[in-house]
């Protein structure tokens, strides 16, 4: 007889929950395993059996449905099968839940799940909606506080929306999201860098859980350490218009951001921009950029940017007349924010932000910026000359400034500057330096120039062209060579020949006689005048004499020195001193008979 298992298997779960607390939230969904026993396969269902809720609205009937959801409803699990359910609570205003959900298995136990679920308002605070990081070093980075406050019981999400702000990297925010848990106080490092010299107003939308996005207002006044120096400009004609339209800036006070201005390949809008508050961050300062029109400029005056100026010495320039600071130092920020807008950021990662908020930092490595191209021509020098010109460096900002002198490359091409060294220059104070050229005279004519760089530390470049013009000087003579022929002894010849110089820079010259020991002079023949200077173009008459004492012939050569020129130009003179004398033909004697 055949034996047959005739054993009964129970279903059963193996529940991972027996209750579940939502808290206080908007909307959750939690999601229990419900492991099936590996015997057999199993149906079960999900039901409520009771429900109660408290609150401010108790009175007001509310379906379980409307509160507690179970997903799925009912299934069936094979053995070993797990399924995942999920409760799903909504939260009703001021209103707390409590229920019991029962899952039902076919031929099987019952399981009950406690539920309970409180409905709470989601608050938050953000201590500060405007951030003004004053005047700072357009390089520099500088960073601040503030704090987001969860004053509710429901985590709230928070994020720092950043695609308002114009250029990259102007404002950063660590945390920039996250979720905010119930009664937390979370402190945000917000970092500041301007980019350019000027006043930069961006704005950071604060989106917190639902609500309507905070407007959270940066600003700061990009500085620079900018100076002036006394010379001309490259291009005058154009400096003349930029300076033109500094005026225009200084005189009246546009309510427009060199950040919002557009560059010729930045793409920026033009926007307009509340005028700042007194004491704010470029209060007294011009927020003029490229693209400002008449019609967009405001009557509000602002006041010079450049503090009152202390002339610490006089001297003789090649700029002509002292130029205007205030004006010039306008023209660099403007030529320089414009640059720094075209080219845009060299760095290509988001700079980090330290643990602990600080002021000041260093700022982004960027790439050198030129502010101003001066031009300091030193003319036509002749060989073995040196032309020194003086130039006046202005300290336009309110800290000092400190200059590199690349001495080496100026000396390798045949340029000094002194002194050696610079000390930093304190606000407002000029400072002189000697530029001077020269070329020994054995070296060959040409034009030397260099763009010679002066940085200022921590600022940008300034470019001056150095432009020297070395000259041999020399002389060219209408003859080489005079024959006086045959002179009477006693008599004087003149023959006139002509001087002139074709250089570019003035010759001096001088004859000199050749003299025996006893500073006689032994020579028949003169040159007059025996010395002068020629400018440039200039022609001069000399006059060459031959006297002659004996008769004999003359041979010489009248030589005459250039300044700086170690050739001599050489005149040779030919002659013939002769004596008078009285024949009488044909006889010296006569023999006179006698006479009545």
């Amino acid at each position: 007889m055949e034996r047959r298992d005739t054993r009964t298997s129970f279903p059963r779960f193996q529940g991972s929950v027996a209750s579940v607390s939502h808290g206080g939230v908007d909307d959750l969904a939690l999601h229990p395993g419900l492991p099936s026993s590996p015997a057999a396969s199993t149906s079960a269902s999900w039901a409520s059996f009771t429900t109660s809720g408290v609150g401010d609205n108790t009175l007001q009937e509310v379906e379980l449905s409307q509160v507690f959801d179970i997903l799925p409803i009912y299934g069936k699990l094979e053995p070993g099968e797990t399924q995942v359910a999920t409760f799903t609570y909504e939260a009703l205003r001021d209103r707390s839940f409590k229920a019991v959900a029962v899952c039902m298995v076919d031929g099987g136990p019952e399981y009950e799940v406690q539920l309970k679920g409180t409905a709470a308002p989601c608050k938050y605070n953000l201590d500060r909606t405007e951030l003004d990081f004053g005047d700072i070093p357009f390089t520099e980075i500088g960073e601040s506080e503030l704090y987001l406050s969860n004053r509710g019981q429901v985590p709230a999400s928070f994020n720092f929306n950043l695609a308002g702000v114009s250029r990259p990297f102007v404002v950063d925010v660590v945390p920039l999201s996250g979720v905010l848990k119930p009664e937390e106080r979370l402190k945000v490092a917000v970092r500041f860098r301007a980019g350019i010299p000027d006043l930069v107003v961006e704005q950071v939308l604060v989106e917190v859980a639902h609500f309507e996005p905070t407007v959270l207002t940066v600003r700061g006044l990009g500085t620079f350490p900018g100076i002036v120096l006394d010379l001309p400009r490259q291009n005058e004609a154009e400096h003349r218009l930029q300076l033109d339209a500094a005026a225009k800036r200084l005189q009246f006070a546009p309510a427009v951001s060199s950040s919002a201005s557009t560059a010729s390949d930045g793409g920026f809008k033009l926007d307009r921009l509340e005028a700042p508050k007194p004491g704010s961050a470029g209060a007294n300062r011009s927020k003029a950029a490229s693209g400002v029109t008449d019609e967009e400029l405001s009557t509000t005056p602002r006041r010079s940017v450049v503090a009152e100026v202390e002339v610490v010495e006089e001297t003789a320039t090649v700029g002509g007349d002292a130029p205007d600071f205030d004006l010039e130092f306008e023209v660099d920020r403007h030529a320089l924010c414009e640059a720094l807008l075209k080219h845009g950021n060299p760095s290509q990662h988001r700079p980090t932000i330290s643990p602990t908020a600080r002021r000041r930092g260093a700022g982004i490595e960027a790439a050198p910026v030129t502010a101003a191209h001066y031009i300091c021509d030193f003319g036509h020098i002749a060989l073995g000359q040196i032309s020194t010109r003086k130039i006046n460096i202005h300290n336009c900002c309110s800290e000092p400034v400190a200059l590199y002198l690349d001495k080496k490359l100026l000396k390798d091409n045949g340029f000094q500057a002194e002194p050696d060294s610079i000390k930093p220059l304190a606000p407002g104070k000029n400072f002189l330096l000697q530029v001077s050229a020269s070329r020994a005279r054995d070296e060959a004519e040409g034009t030397m120039e260099l763009e010679w760089n002066l940085p200022v530390r921590g600022g940008p470049n300034y470019k001056v062209q150095l432009v020297a013009d070395f000259v041999l000087p020399d002389l060219v003579l209408s003859t080489e060579s005079i024959d006086f022929g045959r002179i009477i002894v006693g008599h004087r010849k003149r023959v006139m020949l002509e001087l002139q110089n074709n250089k570019a820079v003035p010759v001096e010259w001088a004859y000199n006689e050749h003299k025996d020991k006893f500073a006689r002079g032994e020579s028949a023949f003169d040159l007059t005048p025996s010395y002068g200077v020629l400018q440039p173009g200039e022609r001069k008459l000399l006059t060459a004499s031959f006297a002659p004492e004996t008769a004999q012939n003359f041979t010489g050569m009248l030589q005459i020195r250039m300044r700086d020129n170690q050739k001599r130009k050489t005149i040779n003179v030919t002659g013939r001193g002769d004596l008078l004398r009285l024949e009488v033909k044909p006889s010296l004697s006569y023999q006179l008979g006698p006479a009545a």
